[in-house]
């Protein structure tokens, strides 16, 4: 019996996270807590054993960007696919949206994947996670490129300063996120255009990165990122690495990461639904 909850207590919270974290050793996982303390919390929908009352299936029915997005997980040693189909037909149920994402990446097991497959998913995008390691840059990594870079400034920003760098960058309305926003200054102070990073671990997530037109092909994208790592994170020492995320699909941009030194270190597929 599929169950649901906005606001899990302390006791369905302990066993939700017994099982997120016996399968954050199969998939990486960030903390659950990272979502249930959101302040737009997820839709939780659950199975428990009728025996022992703990959690063996979970799923997190999370809005992003207007759009639904859910998280699935079942319990190893029990009836996975029936599990999984209930929980997929309540998050179904419980969305008004013509379509419903899910997020899977190149570690899950097949039988995962063949779920998905079998229940009308489809891929719709790849994104890659890359990672530019400061130990990459001094070991020179980047040194054919950074001989030619400009000197760049990051000037710490409010998100009302970035958002018309962002609109014009890309024609498309910006959506904040939690993070630090900066602008990109060039020699004489001039606005570049601007870069958003958020700390991870022990370095810094870049989530956004825009260069004006006209100032394009010049070498400020590069001369950003690797101003970061002089930006010091919320503890005060500085970022070891540096990681993003671009679609493996979107060669042009795919390449030029390449080209600065990240490389790639996980993949993660998209998938979508039509209801």
């Amino acid at each position: 019996m599929i169950k649901r909850t906005l606001k899990p207590t302390e006791e369905q919270r302990r066993s939700f996270e017994a099982l997120w974290n016996s399968e954050a050793a199969n998939t990486p996982l960030p903390p659950l807590s990272e979502w249930l303390d959101e302040e737009a919390a997820p839709l939780c929908l659950y199975e428990t054993d009728p025996l022992s009352g703990q959690c063996i299936g979970l799923c997190l029915v999370q809005d992003a960007y207007d759009e639904p997005w859910i998280i699935l997980l079942v319990s190893e040693g029990h009836h996975h696919k029936k599990i999984a189909t209930r929980l997929l037909e309540a998050a179904k149920k419980a969305v008004s949206a013509p379509t419903l994402y899910y997020m899977s990446n190149t570690k899950e097991g097949p039988a995962a994947l063949a779920f998905l497959k079998a229940s009308g998913f489809e891929i719709f995008s790849r994104e890659c996670i890359m990672k530019l390691s400061k130990d990459g840059v001094s070991s020179g990594n980047t040194r054919p490129l950074r001989s030619a870079l400009p000197t760049v400034t990051l000037r710490p920003c409010s998100t009302k300063d970035f958002r018309p760098l962002y609109e014009a960058c890309f024609e498309l309305p910006y959506q904040p996120d939690e993070g630090k926003y900066f602008q990109i200054l060039s020699e004489n102070q001039t606005t570049m255009g601007g870069v958003a990073l958020t700390p991870y671990k022990s370095g810094w997530f870049l989530f956004d990165l825009c260069i004006l037109p006209k100032y394009r092909n010049r070498g400020y994208a590069k001369a950003a990122v690797l101003a970061a790592f002089h930006e010091s994170l919320d503890n005060g020492s500085l970022p070891d690495s540096i990681l993003l995320h671009v679609s493996s699909l979107n060669v042009p941009a795919f390449t030029l990461y390449e080209k600065m030194g990240f490389t790639p270190v996980e993949e993660n597929v998209l998938y979508e639904l039509k209801l």
